[in-house]
């Protein structure tokens, strides 16, 4: 969220003087997400880290396409509505990226390297089934979780680790990526 200082201002001087959310994200100091209030099971750890680079993603959804983007932590793709996720983007102005994507009928894809790269499938209706991500040459640790099919809100895993089932046939319907 962004406050533009005057009534009627719209993103255009942003959008000119970065040109990209990159570009944009580049300019950022060292963020602190907001306190995360106390809940009985408040098994995220990660969630009071300080926040020391951003990422941005958005996922193509069946029936829907391309979702917007989002960014440190927030949830990308649908729950309770059994839509799949065919393909995640993911981007960053701080660091490189490297995914694998885990898709029906394929399986593990060629793993994708830099700093906006795309994993899955596009026109083709086969979902994704599971993902790995990981970042190179830095001491920041990129952490996430997905929403699957039939199983909900998986653990939170990180650096390479595979987040989603393999051999289930078992669809991801949402997202939430941070790095810490």
């Amino acid at each position: 969220h962004f406050q533009l200082p005057d009534w009627g201002s719209t993103a255009t001087v942003l959008k000119k003087t970065y040109g990209t959310p990159q570009k944009f994200f580049a300019t950022f100091a060292s963020v602190k997400p907001a306190p995360v209030a106390p809940t009985v099971d408040n098994t995220d750890a990660t969630s009071k880290a300080p926040i020391t680079a951003q990422i941005g993603y958005n996922v193509h959804i069946s029936t829907i396409g391309w979702q917007g983007e989002h960014y440190n932590g927030d949830l990308a793709g649908t729950t309770g509505r059994g839509l799949r996720i065919e393909a995640l983007r993911v981007f960053s102005g701080d660091v490189e990226i490297i995914a694998q994507g885990h898709i029906q009928n394929v399986g593990w894809q060629d793993s994708q390297r830099g700093n906006n790269i795309t994993i899955g499938t596009t026109g083709k209706a086969k979902r994704l089934e599971a993902i790995k991500l990981s970042l190179v040459n830095t001491s920041n640790t990129i952490t996430y979780r997905v929403h699957v099919q039939d199983v909900g809100w998986m653990d939170w895993v990180s650096n390479g680790e595979i987040a989603g089932t393999v051999g289930q046939g078992k669809r991801i319907e949402a997202i939430e990526i941070k790095i810490i």
